[in-house]
């Protein structure tokens, strides 16, 4: 993911931008837009808890090898780990997006939305559709 164009790095390759003000007015760096940021910090440990994981997220190096290391192990908790993963770092992407783009507020919203986003993707999967539960948008 060091390719994404956050403030930072294009800074770094010498486009013109201010540096902070993503969500809490802070650099908006991988590290801090992951992880770092209280309000996507909260997010991501919401998701965590809610697909059977206690565990308070880190700095994005120390997220991305606990990520890399429990991926590689079996099982369809693992497997909805990669879902949560990816859904959860697409909507904070876009919410990113939409607050610099079109100054908008992430909004309370944005949990029950990745929630339904991970339901819906995983029960497309025939190896996640019996651990979850469409109507009650729930996770076994």
């Amino acid at each position: 993911m060091g390719w994404l164009a956050t403030k930072d790095r294009l800074i770094r390759f010498g486009v013109n931008l201010e540096k902070t003000r993503t969500f809490c007015h802070e650099d908006d760096s991988i590290d801090h837009l992951f992880f770092a940021c209280r309000k996507t910090n909260t997010i991501w440990k919401t998701i965590l808890q809610w697909i059977g994981y206690l565990r308070t997220p880190m700095q994005w190096y120390v997220e991305k090898a606990w990520l890399t290391q429990e991926s590689n192990r079996k099982g369809w908790k693992r497997q909805m780990l990669k879902v949560a993963l990816a859904e959860t770092v697409y909507f904070l992407w876009k919410a990113r997006n939409d607050h610099i783009f079109n100054q908008l507020d992430m909004g309370s919203e944005i949990i029950p939305r990745i929630k339904t986003s991970i339901v819906t993707s995983s029960s497309l999967s025939k190896h996640l559709r019996g651990h979850v539960n469409v109507v009650n948008m729930s996770i076994s």
